[in-house]
C-alpha cells in the first residue's frame, strides 16, 4: 500500500513505481532525542536513514506521528505489532514524497518512507507544495500551521486502515480467508470502510462525503486523505468527522 501515488505496490493495483531498497543495511539513529524516545516507546523505530533530512522537516513530522499513535489507541482495539520503522529511500520520482509499506500477505515490515529528496528540501518549500495541490483540490485541506505533516498524516492513514482490516480479519474468523487472496480481500474491506464512512456522512450531515480528487481515486486513498484532514483541520470536513465517527465506532 502507500500514497500520494508513491507505493512500492498500490493495493489497488494500479501503480508502480521504482524506488531503492536498503532495508538490510539500515540501522536505528543514534541521535536520540527526546522525540526519538517517546516513539521508542510507542514500538515506532527511526532509522538512521533519516538523519540527513533537516531538523525543520523531520522533527515535525516525528511529533505528529506521536500524536497520532496515541489518537488511534482511542479508536481501536490496537495491539502491538512488528517494530514500524521511519525511513528514508530513494524514489524514482524526487515529487513523490513518502510512502507506506508492508507485507502485501502479512502485517511485517511496517514502514513510512520519506523520500531521499527531502534532504536537500527544506520547510517553506514543502509547505508551498502541499499548499498547492490543497488549492486545486487535489488534496484534502490542513490547516496552514499543519502543512508541513499533511503527506506524512496521510500515510499514517494508510498504515492505520491495514490495521483496521487486520482487525476486521480476526473479529470475523476471516483470517484464513484473507490469507488466500489477500488483495481482494484488503479490496473488499476497504470498498466497505468507504461505504459506511459515506452512510454515516450522509445520515448524520446530510451530505454525500465527498473528497478530494485524488481520494477519489480509490477507496484506499479515500480513507488516507480524509485521515490526514481529520487530523491537520481545527474545522474538518463533514466527511472526515464521519470517519472520526466510524473509528469510535462497531467496525
Amino acid at each position: 500500500m502507500g500514497g500520494r501515488g508513491s507505493s512500492y505496490f498500490n493495493a489497488s493495483g494500479n501503480f508502480r513505481i521504482n524506488v531503492t531498497d536498503t532495508y538490510k543495511q539500515d540501522e536505528e539513529t543514534k541521535k536520540r532525542t527526546r522525540i526519538v524516545e517517546k516513539l521508542v516507546s510507542r514500538n515506532v523505530q527511526v532509522m538512521k536513514s533519516t538523519d540527513k533530512i533537516p531538523d525543520e522537516i523531520l522533527t515535525p513530522n516525528l511529533k505528529q506521528l506521536d500524536r497520532i499513535m496515541s489518537k488511534f489507541r482511542q479508536y481501536s482495539n490496537y495491539a502491538e505489532v512488528e517494530n514500524l520503522k521511519v525511513r528514508t529511500e530513494k524514489f524514482s520520482n524526487p515529487r513523490i514524497k513518502a510512502c507506506f509499506r508492508c507485507k502485501i500477505d502479512s502485517f511485517e515490515r511496517p514502514e513510512i518512507i520519506f523520500n531521499k529528496s527531502y534532504e536537500k528540501d527544506n520547510a517553506i518549500n514543502v509547505k508551498e507544495q502541499v499548499q498547492k495541490q490543497i488549492d486545486i483540490g487535489y488534496w484534502t485541506k490542513s490547516d496552514k500551521q499543519n502543512l508541513l505533516v499533511h503527506t506524512m498524516t496521510h500515510e499514517m492513514g494508510h498504515y492505520v486502515q491495514r490495521v483496521i482490516t487486520q482487525q476486521i480479519a480476526e473479529k470475523r474468523g476471516e483470517i484464513d480467508k484473507r490469507a488466500q487472496n489477500p488483495l481482494k480481500y484488503d479490496d473488499e474491506i476497504a470498498v466497505e470502510m468507504r461505504t459506511k464512512i459515506k452512510k454515516i456522512c450522509k445520515q448524520t450531515f446530510k451530505t454525500t462525503g465527498g473528497t478530494s480528487i485524488y481520494g477519489a481515486s480509490d477507496p484506499y486513498e479515500f480513507f488516507a486523505e480524509t485521515f490526514s484532514e481529520m487530523l491537520t483541520c481545527d474545522s474538518p470536513s463533514n466527511t472526515a468527522k464521519s470517519l472520526e465517527i466510524y473509528l469510535k465506532g462497531e467496525k
